[in-house]
């Protein structure tokens, strides 16, 4: 079966795709988001068309009110054209990017299952006649009957006229000889309040079908949704194609969302598609008790971190009013519809307070210093286990920048999936370990210094950054913090706030590290002068890699400090800190290093008899699915 969805052409309040039949009812009230577009000018920019059907909503109030009514009106209207310029002014800067692939080049490869193209997104006035040519024959070869069996029938023109739009953007695939096999026609725009990135067509050539390609692209969709500050993702797929609505709704856990025909209380079964989507971080919903709040997890990980993302919060509100007011044959819904309206104006006054007290504690967040967490990571079977539990603990730390240093001489596909979906603030770096400095097979682990080149990259990085900062990740904070992490360690969230406030170089006691239940910096008098250590301690620095902290002033005025790759065995700690800071100058945390906070665990390395043997009988795992 082929792996395909569609958007039918026909009239919307804003977007042309959604041929939901809400606007052919009749007495239907005009949403919120087309009053403000048409007010602003900017109807024809976001393919809104004009129906006279809609009319204003007539309010009706006594005399006595009417002048408290009129400047409570008024002020709604105020709060909502400002939230409206904001929605419209995202999907502008979305729609002027010349390339929204460029700060993922990763991306613009899929070398699997058999499978070598290249990935490339244009808008359709870049594309030659040609290739708008192959996309149009493509979609109607693979939709052309499931759109005879549904009420909107196969218009040629307009599907054609849809496909060559100007506000067109295409995502291809292409082989070796750089012919397209694959592409997605989506558009930024705005949705029912919402700024959204809307997924017309996903079409396949069958030779490039089951391979994992279409996931692929719909990933990147997702990708581009989170870097341009989309609220979602949106698409709508006929209900009989049955292949492509289990696709997006159990392999990549699209919902059904609440423009569509069937969320609307009745009827919705006479429609023969669904409109289908999936949040990104910038519109991600939970529902707590008698509030709404924008989740910051994104893609297949479920944190239990919540954060004020976004502050529209009104419009799915307003949304949910407007669909329950629209008129329908089912003239006896009318009473409880409007008893739902009635308990939509309560929740929304409810969910403006406390987006007052969110912002008040969003902004003394803000005002926190930034911590750089540096950590070196390595491919393995358990590479992604560890990043996995180590980000779900960043996750509940504020005002972070994850710097991810991979032993790799390119950026692999895993650490970039990981990343993008983590949720997180983070950059992606690499650099290859010289052979030399390399464990050989059989090696001890405390054999070779590990890490080093890649926590130099990571400090390298934050030099070369640093005077070019524009503020946005906290490299001209004068206050941040800079912490090398590995990936396998556990670590208390206490330890992070410890360090948050380092002047120089903080430290305190790790747990569970040179054969000991404990190492950790003797104080007395509120100064170190000495290390609780039983394995070598006449080195300088006698501390494990997690148990300190830098100043990134520090760093920033002390560029020749690094990492000794060919310090020897336990030195490589001492071979940076003596560059920086004397014992004297450094910081006693976690209650004068009396309080364990991190922990030096290893995961043990997996038994893989059991995989072996399969493998030699041909029956191995699937090499498809990454562990």
């Amino acid at each position: 079966m082929a792996l395909n969805f569609l958007t039918p052409s026909g009239k919307c309040s804003i977007s042309p795709r959604r041929a939901t039949d809400y606007q052919k009812t009749k007495g239907s009230r005009r949403s919120h988001d087309d009053s403000l577009l048409q007010e602003k000018g900017l109807w024809d920019s976001y393919g809104g068309l004009k129906d006279d059907r809609h009319q204003p909503p007539n309010y009706h109030c006594s005399t006595k009110r009417k002048s408290n009514r009129a400047k409570e009106k008024k002020q709604r209207r105020l709060e909502e054209r400002a939230a409206m310029d904001a929605v419209c002014a995202k999907v502008v800067a979305a729609n002027k990017l010349e390339d929204p692939l460029s700060t993922f080049p990763v991306f613009k490869k899929y070398d699997r299952n058999g499978l070598n193209l290249e990935i490339e997104c244009k808008r359709v006035t870049a594309l030659s006649p040609i290739t708008v040519e192959w996309a149009y024959e493509l979609t109607r070869a693979n939709v052309q009957t499931l759109y005879e069996q549904s009420e909107w029938g196969w218009k040629e023109r307009e599907k054609r006229e849809e496909m060559k739009d100007e506000r067109a953007w295409y995502l291809l695939a292409r082989d070796a000889e750089s012919a397209p096999v694959a592409f997605s026609h989506f558009r930024f725009d705005v949705e029912c309040g919402d700024e959204v990135l809307y997924c017309y067509e996903l079409q396949l050539e069958s030779k490039v079908r089951r391979k994992g390609l279409g996931k692929f692209l719909v990933q990147i969709l997702q990708l581009i949704a989170n870097s341009t500050q989309m609220k979602k993702v949106m698409l709508t797929v006929f209900k009989h194609n049955h292949g492509a609505y289990q696709f997006f709704r159990e392999a990549l856990q699209f919902e059904i969302d609440e423009t569509s025909p069937s969320m609307s209380g009745c009827c919705g079964d006479e429609y023969s598609y669904e409109i289908l989507s999936r949040r990104t971080k910038y519109g991600e919903v939970n529902q707590h008790g008698e509030g709404i709040i924008y989740t910051a997890y994104d893609d297949d990980d479920n944190h239990d971190i919540t954060s004020w993302q976004d502050f529209s919060l009104q419009f799915p509100l307003f949304q949910a009013a407007d669909h329950c007011s629209q008129g329908c044959d089912c003239r006896h819904h009318n009473f409880v519809k409007d008893q739902t309206i009635s308990q939509l104006r309560k929740e929304l006054h409810k969910v403006q307070k406390q987006i007052k007290v969110s912002e008040a504690k969003d902004s003394k967040e803000s005002n926190l210093p930034t911590i750089f967490v540096i950590t070196p990571t390595y491919a393995r079977l358990v590479q992604k286990a560890e990043l996995t539990r180590f980000s779900h603990t960043l996750l509940h730390v504020p005002q972070l920048h994850w710097v991810v240093v991979e032993d790799s001489p390119k950026p692999t596909q895993l650490v970039s999936y990981f990343l993008a979906s983590s949720g997180l603030s983070y950059t992606q770096l690499h650099i290859l370990t010289p052979k030399d400095h390399k464990l050989q097979k059989g090696d001890p682990h405390w054999l070779k210094p590990r890490g080093a080149e890649q926590r130099n990259e990571g400090l390298r990085w934050l030099r070369e950054n640093a005077a070019a900062a524009d503020g946005g990740i906290g490299l001209d904070s004068d206050d941040a913090v800079v912490f090398f992490a590995d990936d396998d360690n556990t670590y208390s969230l206490q330890l992070f706030e410890e360090m948050r406030y380092t002047k120089m170089v903080s430290v305190w006691p790790v747990g569970l590290v040179g054969a000991m239940k404990f190492e950790r910096p003797v104080v007395e008098n509120g100064k170190v002068v000495g290390f609780h250590t039983s394995w070598r301690p006449n080195r300088p620095f006698p501390i494990d890699m997690a148990g300190f902290a830098v100043s990134l002033r520090l760093v920033l005025a002390n560029p020749e400090a690094c990492f000794d790759g060919n310090a020897d065995i336990g030195f490589l700690e001492s071979s940076f800190l003596e560059k920086l800071v004397t014992m004297e100058e450094l910081e006693p945390k976690a209650d004068m290093c009396t309080k364990v906070l991190v922990w030096h665990t290893r995961t043990e390395k997996p038994k893989m008899k059991g995989e072996d043997a399969l493998i030699k009988q041909g029956l191995g795992s699937d090499p498809n699915i990454e562990v």
